[in-house]
């Protein structure tokens, strides 16, 4: 599975799946003058959206 989602998006992402760890080499890199800032917007809100639907799901199993 982490193959292929390396080898489907490791261009983009550059491998990273980890939020914590994308968002430290997309500064990184921004630092030094890179242009993989525009994909930082990426791991944000796919953290947030993951995060509330996860929560949404619990509170709704929790309910019944």
């Amino acid at each position: 599975t982490v193959f292929v989602a390396a080898v489907s998006v490791g261009r983009m992402t550059g491998g990273a799946f980890n939020p914590a760890v994308a968002t430290g080499s997309i500064l990184v890199d921004r630092v030094h003058g890179g242009a993989s800032g525009m994909y930082l917007w990426m791991y944000l809100v796919a953290t947030l959206l993951g995060g509330f639907a996860a929560g949404h799901l619990c509170r709704s199993l929790k309910n019944d």
